[in-house]
């Protein structure tokens, strides 16, 4: 962990305040429910998880049954586990299992070893800690499993035990496990008793298969074991001490059914299970035989089971010499499920009807009681309970219930009662142990967005107490937020569908007769208007979505041989509807909207002229919009067949007036038109600059017909690997020597070419080429991803795509690979000023400060999501959770981490989820228990020293330490035993003086001008921090 220091605020008389909250949304109001899970209790305490709304979250608690000694369970870094996953007792202390190992002896927590993937068991076995540890690993022709046994010691060591162990069961105190040997294919099977004494014998069997599990009786000095293996259960006997090689032997098929049962005499039966069940006698002397007494056993698949899924078999009990059980067909959605009671004398089983209906969903486990011989209680743990007669083959009771989880823990000076919090439980009294309180909800937060607009912001929201969808505007200060509109139907349209002008936003929603409505609004009340709408028939889904400075068209539900659409306009919006065979499509130029009809293998032009559709050509092709005229082809658009091209002039189809023959095909590209030909013989293609119909490149017969691009003011056409430039009229060629198989970017000035082992970058400010990467693989995915267009450097992944890679970067500037050390695993949030990176495991995370042709490492990360990574104002935010605030708002500075003043006072935090730039203001959106979700104006950072090593915190850790005389001229000495490392840093995070502090000797700070400094005094984990005046 990283120790962050916020060295400013708290040391010079700063005073914490609470952000401005500048919108007062609705919001629903919930109890702050608790749920409660005991863990155990140790020294008279008691360890207890908790799920709080306040954290979402689970959390762990300790507790006397006092308040003022019920507080977070937590370790020497301020942080704790969340939900336990187990605990045991060893070494007088209590082990708890989460993200690690931890310890505690009802104070604080101690980690002992991390809680791994492949942790797979933790066990108490003969008063030491047994770990299992296992994982797969391949060796080219097979999955290996490597694992092995480990004791944990009491000193947090850990000794190796065995290795190879496939299974494992402790049993009665004795530790039973089947190890796989892969030198002899042999399965070895050991058992070590809670003496120490180990016995190995070696299964003699070859090819045996996949061993699954295995259940295990002793008896009489003899051990039985059954194995499920794919091929069905074997069965081994043999003396308990023998280290003999064994034999397996075949025992039916895989089932539910139990190893054993005993009868009311005490006597023992193996059960088989082979499509029937057979019972076999175990005698006292260990012989085993078929049952003589039991007729033809009836438990078989009936008529009504043998469709689907096979009869499961569970839940198994013995009740005099009755064998109760249940059968279920099927997995989930089951649709059969018995119980079924079978006589060990008479050998009759009988069946229930069938209760599916009271336990489809939840009847895995269940338990069952006895009333008398003919009457059974079922209960599913979950929802239900029922009692069943046989005598009556009727269900007499169904008691649905909700889950409970009420619990009384008793401790020497309380007695508490664990339910939907934890109370004290006094005479039938509950007192509640932590305070309840109405708070938000945190789960309605459904759909905000916002958008800045003349000078305003506008919010999108959904009011989850009038149900209505809203839309606000405000300035960004306190009491100035303005209801715009409220509608309330569906689901809200925004994103794609807004529609921008200079002065008006236009905007839709799903209406409440089920179409849907257009609104426009200037960003205040008065100027927001519904200017059209439509209804249900229509639906309210959108697609194909076109727009540009003037108009937009919104395509909405064809009918039956109609097409629809909404254009909106000078502030109006019009429905068109017209007759369609079987496609059409949208296109806009900057006055007039087209639509293009297509019946199998023709395709009409058509003009929306009003309310209907004016025909303006057919059999067309290959239709582009630029600016206020529409291109597009006319002919079979076949390779190498001529086509004519045309646009409209004047509401009719002309021929583009520079061609004077046909063309094979033509793209627009930025403002280039560029058509192919095929003359005399050759390939050839001509480049027109539209704002001036001047034709820049006449005819070049060079490779025109692969990649096509706009990029940073240049036409980039490559073929092979030739890369022609078009720019000022003018075309230079250069052979590259790869081709971009993945793709040509435009970056900085210029263009990125990337290959599959070459990266080449063009300079288009002075033509310059740079050989980035030359012949070496690189991970292209990762590098696209983290491509910004604008920056001056950008990350390279070295290593083939299925590899871990090792990193580098390059920058214009320096016009260099540099390469970062092999530790670093991953680079993220890359941006103008710098870059994320970390290790293995997201480990040692770093930030990387660009300074204008390097990326310098500057300071270490604490713990951060990185999906909360928010970018505004040329900066990078997160919420950071520290233990005495909670998640609040930091800044990723170039220098150092800035901390804002806390959104909430105290441990609870902030949920965070936006945040954004206005007027120079950072604003955030995000939730609180007593607030809701609301926008926050955020007052100015203060700078965080983060120094390794160290647990979290957001103040310095004060003790006895005293630096003196404070305030002084010129020297200051440190009343300390020992020498410490010591670091002077000023109000703005930078150290200025670092060295030694030695006992008795004084540190000359004479060439500091006068000021207030802070001094940092390192001692092993802790950090001790003194405000300085220099005068």
């Amino acid at each position: 962990m990283k120790k962050l220091l916020t060295f400013v605020c708290w040391l010079m008389g700063y005073a914490v305040v609470a952000q401005q909250q500048v919108t007062d949304f609705e919001g629903l109001k919930i109890k702050n429910l608790r749920y409660v899970q005991k863990v155990d209790t140790i020294n008279g305490k008691l360890i207890f998880s908790i799920y709080n709304a306040e954290i979402s979250n689970y959390s762990t608690w300790v507790t006397d049954g006092s308040p003022e000694n019920t507080h977070l369970l937590t370790d020497s870094t301020g942080k704790g586990p969340d939900l336990i996953q187990g605990s045991l007792r060893a070494y007088d202390y209590l082990y708890l299992r989460r993200e690690y190992i931890y310890r505690t002896k009802g104070e604080t927590l101690e980690r002992v070893i991390p809680n791994t993937s492949s942790l797979e068991g933790f066990h108490v076995f003969n008063n030491k800690i047994l770990l299992y540890y296992r994982n797969y690993q391949s060796n080219g022709t097979e999955n290996r499993n490597v694992s092995e046994f480990d004791w944990l010691n009491e000193d947090n060591t850990r000794t190796k035990w065995d290795e190879n162990v496939i299974l494992y069961k402790i049993i009665d105190s004795t530790l039973h496990y089947l190890k796989f040997n892969y030198q002899t294919r042999l399965y070895e099977l050991c058992r070590l008793t809670k003496n120490g004494v180990l016995t190995k014998n070696i299964i003699a069997n070859p090819n045996v298969g996949i061993i699954n599990n295995f259940q295990y009786l002793s008896h009489h000095g003899m051990d039985y074991y059954f194995f499920d293996v794919g091929n069905g259960r074997k069965m081994l006997a043999k003396p308990e001490n023998s280290n003999d090689d064994v034999q397996l032997a075949d025992w039916g098929v895989n089932s539910y059914f139990p190893l054993a049962v005993q009868d009311s005499a005490q006597h023992i039966y193996f059960l088989k299970y082979d499509g029937t069940l057979t019972f076999y006698a175990l005698s006292a002397d260990n012989e085993l035989t078929p049952w003589k007494n039991v007729l033809v056993s009836s438990i078989s698949l009936s008529n009504n089971d043998i469709y689907g899924y096979g009869v499961v078999y569970r839940n198994f009990i013995m009740t005099g010499d009755k064998l109760v059980f249940t059968s279920t067909k099927g997995s989930e959605g089951i649709n059969s499920y018995f119980l079924n009671v079978f006589d060990l004398k008479s050998g009759v089983n009988i069946r229930s009807k069938n209760l599916v209906e009271y336990f489809r969903w939840y009847y895995w486990d269940m338990g069952i009681s006895v009333i008398d011989s003919n009457t059974y209680v079922l209960d599913n743990l979950a929802n239900m309970k029922i009692t069943y007669s046989f005598l009556k083959d009727t269900v007499l009771s169904v008691n649905p219930y909700p889950l409970k989880i009420d619990s009384l823990v008793t401790l020497p000076q309380h007695t508490l009662l664990l339910s939907d919090g934890i109370y004290n439980f006094d005479k039938g009294v509950k007192t509640p142990l932590l305070p309840i309180r109405p708070i938000y909800d945190i789960n309605q937060s459904a759909g905000f967005q916002f958008r800045l607009f003349n000078n305003r912001i506008i919010y999108w929201k959904y009011n989850p107490v009038s149900q209505y969808n809203e839309v606000w505007a405000s300035k960004g200060e306190k009491n100035d937020l303005e209801l715009l509109v409220s509608f309330k139907g569906g689901f809200n349209y925004w994103g794609d569908n807004l529609f921008v002008q200079e002065t008006k936003i236009y905007f839709h929603a799903a209406n409440e007769l089920g179409g849907i409505s257009y609104y426009e609004t200037d960003g205040t009340k008065a100027g927001t208007r519904k200017i059209f709408e439509t209804k249900a028939i229509l639906g309210n889904i959108t697609q194909n979505v076109r727009k540009n400075a003037a108009q937009l068209i919104v395509r909405l539900a064809d009918g039956a041989n109609t097409g629809n659409i909404v254009i909106i306009k000078d502030g109006k919006g019009k429905l068109v509807s017209f007759p369609i065979k079987n496609y059409f499509e949208t296109y806009l130029t900057q006055n007039d909207a087209y639509i293009t009809k297509t019946d199998v293998y023709t395709n009409d032009l058509y003009k929306v002229t009003g309310d209907t559709l004016t025909l303006i050509d057919r059999n067309i092709y290959n239709t582009t919009a630029y600016h206020d005229s529409l291109f597009y082809t006319r002919g079979v658009s076949m390779q190498d067949n001529p086509l004519d091209l045309y646009t409209i002039v004047d509401g009719s189809a002309t021929p583009v007036r520079f061609l004077t023959n046909p063309i094979n095909d033509y793209g627009i590209y930025g403002n280039k038109l560029l058509y192919t030909q095929y003359l005399n013989g050759s390939h050839v293609f001509t480049v027109v600059d539209l704002p001036t119909n001047k034709t820049e490149i006449s005819r070049a017969r060079s490779a025109a017909n692969g990649i096509r691009q706009y990029l940073n003011g240049a036409l980039v056409l490559f073929r092979d690997t030739k890369l022609l430039l078009i720019r000022n009229g003018s075309m230079k060629e250069y052979d590259m020597g790869f081709h971009p198989t993945n793709g040509i970017f435009a970056f900085n000035k210029g263009i990125l070419l990337v290959g599959v082992k070459d990266i080449t970058y063009y300079d288009l400010s002075n033509d310059n080429i740079s050989k980035v990467l030359i012949n070496e693989y690189f991970n292209a995915s990762w590098l696209l991803n983290l491509l910004l267009k604008d920056n001056d450097f950008f990350m390279i992944p070295l290593g083939a795509e299925n590899e871990q890679p090792t990193w580098a970067y390059w920058s214009v500037v320096e016009k260099r690979l540099w390469k970062f050390n092999p530790n670093i695993a991953s680079f993220a949030n890359v941006h103008k000023n710098g870059a994320f990176s970390s290790t293995k495991n997201g480990e040692h995370k770093t930030y990387w400060y660009f300074n204008g042709s390097q990326l310098i490492e500057s300071y270490q990360l604490p713990d951060y999501d990185p999906n909360k990574v928010f970018k505004t104002n040329e900066h990078l935010y997160a919420p950071i959770a520290t233990a005495e605030t909670g998640p609040e708002l930091y800044q990723f500075d170039t220098k150092s981490l800035m901390a804002y003043p806390e959104i909430v006072h105290g441990a609870e935090g902030a949920d965070i989820r936006l945040a954004f730039d206005y007027n120079n203001q950072v604003y955030v959106y995000g939730f609180t228990l007593d607030n809701g979700w609301q926008i926050w104006k955020m007052s100015d950072p203060k700078a965080v020293f983060i120094e390794p090593d160290g647990p979290l915190a957001t103040e310095p850790i004060v003790e006895t330490l005293v630096v003196y005389p404070n305030p002084t001229q010129d020297r200051v000495s440190v009343n300390t035993e020992k020498t410490l490392p010591y670091r002077i840093i000023n109000t703005r995070g930078q150290v200025l003086m670092q060295g030694k502090a030695v006992p008795k000797q004084e540190i000359d700070i004479r060439q500091l001008p006068q000021g207030i400094y802070l001094i940092q005094l390192f001692d092993e984990r802790r950090v001790y921090v003194r405000k300085v005046v220099k005068e």
